[in-house]
């Protein structure tokens, strides 16, 4: 008798210690299918605006893993609002944002609302990566007198608050664009 009570001890303590032993070989070959499917699920600006809640970001979590070093500046910009919105973070995920980001402004892919974006995005996440922001810094001197005096100061805020110093004059044309040399002040 007992040692017919110690073969169902056994099992049980099998079936703790491995749980996909009781799955027979179709369910594996289900959850197997099930995570590929969500590596390749679609992770574009489209669907990205949609996500609300940190359960459907980890559902696409992998396929954004995925797809991010090949994906266009809008699913970028999506992507970190998907991120900021959901308060979601993922070490692997964020390197591979800020390499993809740092790429995209290398090769001046970004606009002035991406850049934005972006930046609010990671001060809303209290994220820092030097070579994002000294990029952003780099790539949007040139179009500092666009930017609307508002998201001036709020850029200006976010270097501020993670102590990021701008090299050549920088932070003085956020606080105070550039005149156009048509305007009646410049001299």
């Amino acid at each position: 008798m007992d040692s017919g009570s110690d073969e169902g001890e056994t099992e049980e303590r099998d079936q703790k210690a491995d749980p996909d032993a009781s799955l027979d070989e179709s369910a594996k070959q289900a959850q197997e299918a099930s995570g590929s499917e969500d590596e390749n699920a679609d992770v574009s600006a489209g669907t990205l605006d949609g996500v609300e809640t940190f359960g459907r970001t980890m559902v696409l979590a992998p396929a954004l893993l995925k797809k991010l070093p090949r994906m266009l500046p809008e699913d970028a910009a999506a992507a970190c609002w998907a991120l900021a919105r959901t308060k979601f973070f993922d070490n692997d995920i964020l390197r591979a944002l800020n390499a993809l980001l740092k790429r995209l402004l290398l090769r001046d892919r970004l606009s002035i609302q991406q850049a934005d974006d972006v930046l609010r995005c990671m001060a809303s996440l209290n994220i820092y990566d030097e070579g994002v922001f000294s990029a952003i810094a780099r790539q949007m001197k040139i179009r500092m007198s666009s930017l609307d005096q508002a998201v001036r100061g709020q850029w200006y805020d976010i270097y501020k608050g993670f102590k990021h110093s701008l090299s050549d004059g920088g932070d003085q044309l956020l606080e105070v664009p550039p005149l156009n040399a048509l305007n009646p002040g410049y001299k």
